[in-house]
């Protein structure tokens, strides 16, 4: 990784990689955002009224759809998209991936307080997965 200077004046993140390791590279951010709203949604030790944690978890829903609209990303358009696109991934099948998880955080955040969202466990045998109603 490298700072570059773009013909705009702007400085940008450059890896020196090419085909499927650039690909991971520009998918790492989408990948760290999912990772962090699993453990804060799944770790019931977080307060999930802690104004920090509401304020993290917003960027993660709401980034991933700025990206999806086109209204986040580089002034060029959606730079981390476009480039995972030209490695190879269908950016139709990204895109809604990030949605639908961004939807389900929102889903998952606001619900777990009324007791019915959806579930997936696992164990070293087995995965389940169902939707759970709190009395």
């Amino acid at each position: 990784m490298m700072w570059h200077r773009s013909e705009e004046g702007q400085f940008r993140w450059r890896a020196r990689t090419e085909g499927r390791k650039l690909r991971n590279v520009a998918l790492g951010g989408f990948t760290s955002e999912i990772l962090s709203s699993e453990i804060i949604l799944g770790y019931d030790g977080i307060p999930k009224d802690n104004p920090f944690v509401l304020g993290y978890m917003f960027f993660n829903i709401v980034n991933p759809i700025g990206y999806t609209l086109g209204i986040s990303g580089s002034p060029t358009g959606n730079g981390d998209l476009k480039t995972a696109e030209k490695n190879g991934l269908n950016g139709d099948y990204v895109k809604t991936i990030l949605v639908s998880h961004a939807l389900l955080s929102a889903y998952r955040l606001y619900y777990k307080k009324h007791g019915f969202l959806p579930f997936i466990k696992t164990t070293d045998e087995e995965i389940v997965a169902g939707l759970s109603w709190r009395w």
